[in-house]
């Protein structure tokens, strides 16, 4: 009896949305109402839109595109509703190798992010996808604006490269100084002696300045009247080459962060 009335359940194929060689994929192009993210390899670093990538963000897009697998399709009383939401709402995602559509298809999810649907844009039939063994929204890294894909290094060059490094303050000459490779190692100018370990300790925070969070143009101005004034300080960073990379920092009346 328990025999001949089991459900048979539809076995569902793991591999419909995946790519079978990842590693040919060099660009991929996320588009949502009409706007389109690009993440490009250039053949030495990822970069969005022009920009450089967070390569730690590049990982769990690959990550997510090899392990994510449907779970099992929509309840057909959902397809048609499901469907209409991934292609008003969802984001499209496209594969390509060397310019050449790999593989395609819409990702989204119900409103509280808790399930991750995906679908082919040539058929209507939807997918409950899962990443096994993990409690995770599947489509979260697919729904990430452009800001969430950039490096968040705010000096990103090879330090190899390093040259020069001035820390000047506005209105305070008397604190400004500079860092350059002397004979044999950095030294700041105008010192006969250095603490080479704080000096070490300061470029390596110079070095691995991070971004908490990218300020849309739109809500700059927001901050004029505090990038109106003068900044607290100011970091200016030279290579070998000549090239010059800048950061002003803004007091924002907030001890937990800073603009720049």
């Amino acid at each position: 009896w328990f025999f001949f009335n089991r459900k048979e359940e539809e076995i569902v194929d793991k591999n419909i949305f995946r790519v079978e060689d990842l590693k040919q994929i060099d660009k991929i192009i996320l588009t949502k109402n009409e706007q389109a993210i690009e993440l490009k390899f250039d053949g030495a670093r990822w970069k969005v839109n022009n920009q450089l990538a967070d390569r730690s963000m590049i990982d769990v897009l690959f990550a997510t595109l090899q392990q994510a697998e449907p779970k099992r399709a929509v309840t057909e009383s959902l397809q048609d509703s499901i469907s209409t939401l991934l292609k008003t709402e969802g984001v499209k995602v496209s594969l390509y190798s060397a310019d050449d559509l790999q593989k395609e298809f819409f990702a989204g999810g119900n409103p509280n992010k808790t399930q991750a649907y995906f679908k082919n844009p040539s058929d209507d039939e939807s997918y409950v996808v899962v990443i096994p063994g993990y409690r995770v929204y599947t489509s979260g890294i697919f729904e990430l604006e452009e800001n969430g894909w950039k490096d968040k290094y705010v000096f990103n060059f090879n330090w190899k490269n390093f040259q020069t490094l001035k820390s000047v303050v506005p209105g305070f000459p008397k604190n400004d100084f500079e860092i350059g490779m002397g004979k044999t190692y950095f030294e700041v100018k105008g010192l006969a002696s250095v603490d080479t370990t704080k000096l070490n300790d300061y470029l390596d925070a110079i070095s691995f300045l991070t971004v908490d969070q990218f300020i849309n143009k739109e809500e700059v101005t927001s901050y004029d009247s505090l990038i109106s004034g003068k900044p607290f300080l100011e970091l200016q960073v030279s290579d070998v080459s000549g090239k010059n990379y800048s950061l002003s920092l803004y007091e924002t009346g907030n001890k937990t962060y800073v603009l720049g």
